[in-house]
């Protein structure tokens, strides 16, 4: 059960990092209209915390928080 809760958490872990990437590479190219804002990716990092099954949730949950870059 330790064994696949850590499994887990290093998938969510690797989806945090992913995503992190993909923003600091837009940041770098400015080839996206939309950047996830600073309170986008500390719900992420905050959520990925709490105890839940549904990591798409999450993952939309951050993605709701998306602002045109130029806001």
């Amino acid at each position: 059960m330790e064994v696949a809760k850590a499994r887990k958490l290093h998938l969510r872990g690797s989806a945090i990092e992913a995503k992190h990437d993909d923003i600091e590479r837009s940041l770098k190219n400015g080839s996206h209209a939309r950047r996830m804002s600073i309170l986008g990716l500390e719900n992420l990092l905050f959520l990925w915390g709490t105890k839940t099954n549904d990591f798409n949730s999450v993952s939309n949950m951050a993605l709701v928080n998306c602002v045109p870059w130029d806001a």
